[in-house]
């Protein structure tokens, strides 16, 4: 669809970005998908590590936003690797880890506190 005039390429990119299909994020940006922060916390909810990396590198600064969906899902590795980016954590990021049993993440998170 990307030749037929699509332009919704941030719905497009975050689908992408949360099922972590890196190619077709990638093409989705070479085609002029910009919304980095999108993909971020798009990746971050779908636990796609590799595309949370790519999104920071590129400028992504929505760190908070990403910590939400990555504490609920309870990927210690992306809590890990956000909180070491800088995010920053507020009593609302304990709230799925918590409900939902996810001690590495609740653990993370307290050290930040």
């Amino acid at each position: 669809f990307i030749g037929r005039g699509a332009r919704n390429f941030t719905k497009a990119m975050g689908i992408a970005s949360k099922m972590g299909y890196e190619k077709v994020v990638k093409i989705l940006i070479s085609k002029g998908a910009y919304d980095w922060n999108s993909g971020l916390v798009a990746a971050a909810k779908g636990n796609c590590l590799n595309l949370v990396k790519y999104f920071i590198g590129r400028g992504a600064h929505k760190l908070e936003s990403a910590l939400i969906g990555s504490c609920k899902n309870g990927n210690a590795k992306i809590v890990k690797f956000l909180l070491l980016n800088g995010a920053l954590v507020k009593d609302q990021h304990l709230l799925g880890p918590s409900m939902d049993g996810h001690i590495e993440v609740v653990e993370a998170l307290i050290e930040r506190l």
